[in-house]
């Protein structure tokens, strides 16, 4: 139970149960407490941003206000809305369209399948040089285990081969279930 709860209500008796007597104005002589925990809705918000013109009083040229850097489009995913298809794709492995299907109901918010592509394909680049290093430094461990598991991409067969040390975890999804994986990513 929270020490500070966010709202508290108060259920105080009207009435005598007994004798019918208002106990509007009688003194609290004791309390218990209950508590219901819940998230708030979460609902999309949207901050527009708006480039603004204006014309030099000393030369006339006209200027306009720079966006932000991140602000590449007239309408754009914000980095909560990434973070969340990333980790429900990578971590919960979520296909495109439940993935699709999970923003619609959970947030009201539309996002396509390409759109997700888009998003988890910025993460991979992002992440190459850090999956590459895992990569190097699990290829120079005394002891690494492996596994492989069957999984499906695009409708197809593909294997996931996992590499294992003590520190480090490299996963890929590859064609052959066997040496021709190894060959690729440790040769």
């Amino acid at each position: 139970m929270s020490e500070t709860p966010d709202i508290v209500v108060r259920h105080a008796p009207g009435a005598c149960s007994c004798c019918g007597h208002s106990l509007e104005d009688a003194p609290v002589i004791a309390e218990t407490r209950r508590q219901v925990v819940d998230i708030p809705p979460v609902t999309p918000r949207y901050t527009e941003h708006r480039s603004v013109k204006k014309k030099c009083p000393g030369c006339g040229k006209a200027n306009w206000g720079a966006y932000p850097d991140e602000v590449t489009a007239p309408i754009q995913y914000g980095p909560n809305v990434k973070r969340m298809a990333i980790y429900m794709s990578a971590y919960r492995y979520l296909p495109y369209r439940q993935l699709s299907v999970f923003f619609r109901d959970a947030f009201s918010l539309s996002v396509s399948e390409g759109t997700i592509d888009n998003i988890l394909e910025e993460a991979r680049r992002k992440s190459e040089s850090e999956y590459s290093s895992i990569r190097s430094r699990a290829s120079e461990s005394e002891a690494v285990g492996a596994d492989e598991t069957g999984c499906r991409v695009n409708g197809k067969k593909r294997w996931f081969h996992v590499w294992q040390t003590k520190f480090l975890t490299f996963i890929v999804s590859h064609a052959s279930r066997g040496y021709g994986a190894l060959k690729e990513n440790f040769p």
